[in-house]
């Protein structure tokens, strides 16, 4: 199941494994790679080099033997590198290592991980590049990611990075669900869509 590790970390409480848990030599060579730092400075939507590349899941395996994965994450295996970067955004000042990982994977074209990525713009950078995300999200939306869409549906109804617009959030929260019913996905998008319903009802009801 696709899944947008860097959403439940901003807006759930999640846990902060011990630093113990990681390895920190892996750690080191992320920070350091050039290979993984030299798209840093492009917007996600920008990385995305056209060529989809099916999602795995990877985490567990990624868990488990962190050195291998990063090992193949930078022979241009996209699924490594973004089942990596979801073992690292549950830790403490995570940024600097699942956001290169997220990088590199949305280069290799895992739509999902362009997300990801830009989900993380929206937790840390503090708006100074809610242009970006917000386009990353609409753009990975019009490539049938559930998440995009239901983050899209978000910064369309906040206003973030976008002209706000509840009528073209509504749009891209249901379809997230056609894209797949059964992802968690959905199940935020109908919660957002509810809200947003019941506000625009409550400001109709007032102006009466």
């Amino acid at each position: 199941m696709k899944l947008l590790a860097t959403f439940f970390v901003i807006f759930y409480s999640s846990v902060i494994f011990a630093q113990d848990y990681f390895d920190k030599k892996v750690l080191d060579s992320i920070t350091k790679n050039k290979h993984l730092n030299k798209d840093m400075s492009l917007c996600p939507k920008d990385l995305f080099e056209g060529q989809e590349i099916e999602y795995q899941d990877l985490v567990e395996e990624c868990r488990s033997d962190q050195r291998w994965c990063l090992s193949k994450c930078l022979s241009k295996s996209a699924n490594h590198c973004i089942g990596l970067g979801h073992v690292y955004v549950d830790m403490e000042n995570s940024p600097q290592y699942s956001r290169r990982l997220y990088a590199q994977a949305c280069k290799l074209g895992i739509v999902n991980s362009c997300t990801n990525y830009a989900a993380g713009m929206l937790r840390f950078d503090e708006g100074s590049n809610s242009r970006c995300y917000a386009e990353t999200f609409r753009f990975t939306c019009s490539k049938s990611d559930e998440w995009g869409c239901m983050m899209y549906g978000m910064v369309l109804h906040k206003g973030i990075g976008i002209v706000r617009n509840d009528s073209k959030a509504i749009l891209a929260l249901k379809k997230s669900c056609q894209i797949d019913e059964e992802n968690e996905a959905c199940d935020y998008s109908k919660s957002l869509a509810s809200k947003i319903s019941t506000i625009n009802e409550l400001r109709a009801n007032d102006g009466q």
